[in-house]
């Protein structure tokens, strides 16, 4: 169950920043989109 939660928040991350790098090109190479359970990210 674990092991499932941790492959669904990893697909849903690579398929962020996929939309990400086809929507905005030039801000992706500066930063990525992480996933919205991580707090301590900084914009």
């Amino acid at each position: 169950m674990k092991k499932q939660c941790l492959e669904i928040l990893a697909a849903m991350a690579v398929k962020a920043i996929r939309q990400s790098n086809n929507t905005a090109s030039r801000y992706w190479s500066y930063q990525p989109t992480p996933p919205k359970g991580i707090k301590s990210f900084k914009k």
